[in-house]
C-alpha cells in the first residue's frame, strides 16, 4: 500500500451558551504536510510483487534484496529504505524529524531522482519461504529539509526542520531463483512487475557506448570493455546491439521496453546477465546501471557491476 498526501488539522469548536454563532478555532502547529512529490512515482519492490531474496547463511529464512525508487520532479535531500515484517502496522508509521532507526541509506543518480540499494547497500531483514513466499513491507523514507510551504514542515518558532516521510510497499519474499520468482533488478528466473514505462519519445541515438568493467569471474570478464552498439532496424521497440553472435564474441544488446523500460543484456553461450531501469524521459540517456547481486545460471550468486551507457 502507499498513503496518500494527508494534511491533518486539529479543530476546536466553541459552543456560546448565550446562542451566538459558534466559533472555530484552527490550530495550524498541528497540520501536518506531505508532499506528494515526496512519494516514489515508481519503485521495486513494487506491492504485491514476489521478489528473489538472497540468504543471509545457509538454512536461513531471512536474508537481503535489491531495490529502486524513483521520484518525480523534486529530488529529496535524503532517502533511506527498510524491510519490515508483514505484521508491522504500517498505517503507525508517521513522518519523522529524526533518522528512521534501520534504515539503509540509497545511492542517488539521475539528478537525485534515482535512489539504489545494490551490492554495496542491499536491504537485510527480508523473510522468503518456498511456494507462497513471506509477506514483508519495504518501506522508503524521503527526507526534506524545508519550509511549511514545501514538503516539509516548519516548527512553531520558525526554524528549519528535517522531514522523513515514509512511503510503504507490500511484497513476497521467495528464495532466490526460484522458478516463477520476480524481481526489481532481474535476479530471479522472471522479471519484475512495474508500472508501464510508456517511452514517448520518436528519436533516438544511432549509437551507444557501453562502459563494462568490474566483472570478476569467468566467463562474464569477457564483458569487461567498451561496446559500440547500433539501431537494429525492423525490430518492435528500439534496440541496439553489437551485432556479435554471442559465441565468439559476447552479444550486447540495449532495448527500451514498453513495460520495464531500459533492458541492457549481455549474453556469451548459455551465460546472460541482464540489468533494467526506468525509463524517465530520458530517451539519450546517460544510462546508469545500478550494480546488484544476481543469481547466474551455472555461477550462483555474484556481483554484478555498475554500467555506464552513453549516447554518441
Amino acid at each position: 500500500m502507499s498513503k496518500q498526501p494527508v494534511v491533518t488539522i486539529k479543530l476546536e469548536v466553541q459552543i456560546h451558551m448565550d446562542g451566538t454563532t459558534p466559533t472555530v478555532i484552527v490550530d495550524t502547529d498541528a497540520i501536518d504536510q506531505r508532499h506528494p512529490f515526496l512519494t516514489p512515482v515508481l519503485q521495486c519492490p513494487d506491492s504485491g510483487t514476489r521478489i528473489p531474496v538472497t540468504p543471509a547463511s545457509t538454512g536461513a529464512t531471512t536474508g537481503s534484496i535489491t531495490a529502486w525508487a524513483l521520484f518525480q520532479t523534486t529530488a529529496p535531500d535524503d532517502v533511506r529504505a527498510q524491510v519490515l515484517p508483514a505484521s508491522t502496522d504500517v498505517r503507525s508509521l508517521q513522518p519523522s524529524t529524526t533518522t528512521p532507526t534501520g534504515t539503509v541509506e540509497g545511492t542517488p543518480s539521475d539528478g537525485g531522482l534515482l535512489w539504489t540499494w545494490g551490492a554495496g547497500n542491499m536491504l537485510p531483514g527480508a523473510a522468503f519461504s518456498t511456494h507462497t513466499g513471506t509477506a514483508n513491507w519495504f518501506v522508503v523514507w524521503a527526507q526534506s529539509k524545508c519550509n511549511g510551504s514545501g514538503s516539509g514542515s516548519m516548527s512553531g518558532s520558525g526554524s528549519m526542520t528535517e522531514t522523513w516521510i515514509p512511503s510503504p510497499f507490500s511484497f513476497t519474499g521467495v528464495p532466490l531463483g526460484t522458478s516463477g520468482a520476480t524481481g526489481c533488478s532481474g535476479s530471479g528466473s522472471g522479471s519484475a512487475t512495474r508500472a508501464p514505462a510508456q517511452p514517448g519519445a520518436k528519436t533516438y541515438p544511432a549509437l551507444w557506448l557501453v562502459v563494462s568493467c568490474g566483472f570478476e569471474v569467468s566467463p562474464l570478464v569477457l564483458f569487461n570493455a567498451n561496446w559500440a552498439l547500433r539501431a537494429v532496424p525492423g525490430t518492435a521497440h528500439p534496440t541496439w546491439d553489437n551485432a556479435a553472435d554471442g559465441r565468439a564474441v559476447p552479444h550486447i544488446q540495449l532495448k527500451l521496453c514498453p513495460q520495464n523500460g531500459w533492458e541492457l543484456g549481455f549474453r556469451y553461450n548459455d551465460t546472460r546477465v541482464e540489468y533494467v531501469l526506468p525509463f524517465r524521459a530520458n530517451p539519450f540517456g546517460p544510462l546508469v546501471f545500478a550494480d546488484r547481486c544476481a543469481s547466474v545460471e551455472g555461477l550462483g550468486p555474484v556481483v554484478l557491476p555498475k554500467i555506464l551507457v552513453s549516447a554518441v
